[in-house]
């Protein structure tokens, strides 16, 4: 068997095996669940995703392969992850690929290109964007960003027309997955005029270029001709003019965030889902030390280390917007080095291939030994007691992981539990989600005055409250004991007013009002929703029946 074709077998059973455990993970509380619900509303369309721009997040690519995985296996979290996993190890072989292209010069570059994968296949750091469905967009980010720089290597002194189509169309693709490649932008100009020689100057221009106007035709979709700039964007600037702490600012938050990054990539632990803070005197200790390395690798060999450490440097430019910006519900992410674990995959190699000295197959065992805690995080996801009580330990101040410990329990059935699960974390910040599943468990307990409660809460802190609303009048009219309750109807119909007071789009309360004022034999009031209904809603889809009424109504009132 060649060579080759071994590394790339080895590659993937060490994949499966490492990963293995996540098919069995479910689909956690934060994020999964709401992506679930997004695709089972099937409100996409594959025009409005590319071309609509974003309100928050512009994702397209990542948003089709979720409903590709829906369309194919059904909404089952085994394919979900297995998915995941499968991109990770395709991933993997893409250093494996970056790398021999890379290191091309090189004599040991079969073993340089095989520690570099197999680093970036096992490697702790990387166990969260693998596991954890939600964190699909980094996996194709870095797929198509990978790709798009092996073609930028393998062609960088000679620029041909299919390859600068090539490099673009991957290049755009992996923006389209997630905006963290757009440090393509600065990464291959960098690299491609630094390493071109004279007389390939023009090659490299000509190979930067596609990345430039790529990342043109990205923002362009994103912000669409008006230049709709989405709260994402919003937060990241605003973020990084005023946010900081009370006694930093945002300049100096920024770069201990960036030290953090650094010191978490070169030793990952304790690995944490809700990392909410960084000791900022190692931060920068970090920093400082990384920065020093780099220069030293870049005077001594410049030629191999220029492009990971670009890719390391820059990689993490965009993490600590977001950390700055304050977009994400915990600051930090582990799942955002997984990107800058490319180029860092490629040093460790880099170094391990200096200990000549020592037998192959030394390095090659030290690498994998990280695949011993990966596995034992990985094996953490699919126990989401244990996951979230992990998570709570790391980062006691993080409201969500007090909801999401709250929401196992009442999937358990341990309904005390759940309620002070949920009480603490509304007392760290009041979500109106939160307080919907809070309303949950009081109303599996029968106590429907509690549950009445919660619900309203939740409607009050809700920008849009009318399935709040709705599933509350519907609660209270199946509740054993109300059928014939007049008052339980006057107040479906008052919840379905105050419903239509918040959001003026929903004319359907109208109608539903006088259906309810039907039901409680109240003509006149029935009649004169009805009229409301007819009025407002001149498409109205149940319009034919509104006006049957209204007239019988009439009649019967005169």
């Amino acid at each position: 068997m060649k060579p080759r074709l071994l590394a790339i077998l080895t590659l993937v059973v060490v994949g499966a095996l490492t990963y293995l455990c996540a098919t069995q993970a479910g689909f956690l509380a934060i994020d999964d669940v709401g992506m679930v619900q997004n695709i089972k509303s099937n409100s996409y369309t594959l025009g409005g995703l590319f071309f609509s721009g974003a309100s928050e997040y512009y994702r397209p690519l990542t948003v089709i392969s979720y409903f590709a995985n829906a369309s194919f296996t059904g909404v089952d979290p085994f394919y979900f992850h297995l998915v995941n996993v499968v991109i990770h190890i395709a991933n993997a072989l893409l250093v494996y690929w970056f790398a021999l292209v890379f290191f091309f010069r090189r004599d040991d570059v079969d073993s340089l290109a095989f520690i570099a994968s197999l680093f970036f296949l096992v490697a702790p750091i990387n166990s969260e964007a693998a596991s954890w469905v939600s964190a699909r967009p980094d996996l194709l980010c870095t797929f198509f960003f990978l790709l798009a720089t092996v073609l930028l290597v393998k062609v960088r002194e000679q620029a041909t027309a299919s390859a600068m189509v090539f490099v673009g169309i991957a290049y755009l693709a992996s923006l389209c997955a997630k905006e963290a490649s757009i440090a393509m932008a600065a990464i291959a100009p960098l690299y491609l005029l630094s390493q071109a020689r004279r007389e390939r100057l023009k090659d490299a221009v000509l190979l930067a270029a596609p990345v430039l106007v790529t990342t043109g035709i990205y923002l362009f979709l994103r912000f669409g001709r008006t230049v709709s700039v989405d709260k994402g964007v919003k937060s990241v600037v605003k973020g990084a003019i005023a946010n900081g702490s009370a006694t930093t600012p945002p300049l100096l938050d920024g770069v201990g965030a960036f030290g953090f990054y650094l010191q978490k990539l070169v030793f990952p632990f304790p690995l944490n889902f809700t990392i909410l803070r960084y000791d900022r005197p190692v931060a920068y200790m970090a920093l400082l030390a990384g920065c020093l390395v780099a220069l030293y690798l870049l005077r001594r060999h410049r030629r191999e280390t220029l492009l990971p450490l670009l890719i390391i440097f820059i990689g993490i430019a965009p993490a600590v917007l977001a950390y700055l910006g304050r977009i994400p519900w915990t600051p930090f992410g582990e799942r955002y080095l997984y990107l800058p674990m490319v180029g860092f995959s490629l040093l460790v190699a880099l170094g391990l291939s200096r200990l000549k000295s020592l037998p192959r197959i030394v390095p090659i065992a030290c690498v994998m030994l990280l695949a011993i805690p990966t596995m034992a995080r990985v094996a953490l996801w699919c126990d989401p007691d244990a996951f979230w009580k992990d998570a709570l330990k790391k980062g006691p101040g993080l409201a969500k992981s007090h909801s999401a410990l709250g929401v196992y329990a009442y999937e358990q059935q341990r309904y005390d539990d759940a309620e002070r699960y949920m009480k603490q974390s509304l007392s760290l910040s009041e979500e109106p989600l939160v307080w919907q599943n809070l309303a949950l468990v009081y109303q599996a307990r029968k106590d429907m005055k509690k549950y009445e409660e919660a619900m309203l809460r939740a409607a009050s802190l809700s920008p849009r409250p009318t399935s709040i609303y709705t599933d509350l009048i519907l609660a209270l009219m199946s509740a054993p004991g109300k059928e014939g309750d007049g008052a339980v109807y006057r107040k479906a119909v008052g919840y379905h007013l105050l419903a239509v007071s918040k959001d003026p789009t929903y004319v359907d309360a109208y109608y539903y009002a006088g259906k309810l004022c039907l039901a409680n034999k109240e003509p006149a009031e029935a009649r004169k929703y009805f009229g409301i209904y007819l009025e407002k809603a001149r498409n109205g889809y149940y319009r034919p029946f509104a006006q049957k009424m209204f007239d019988r109504l009439s009649a019967g009132a005169t």
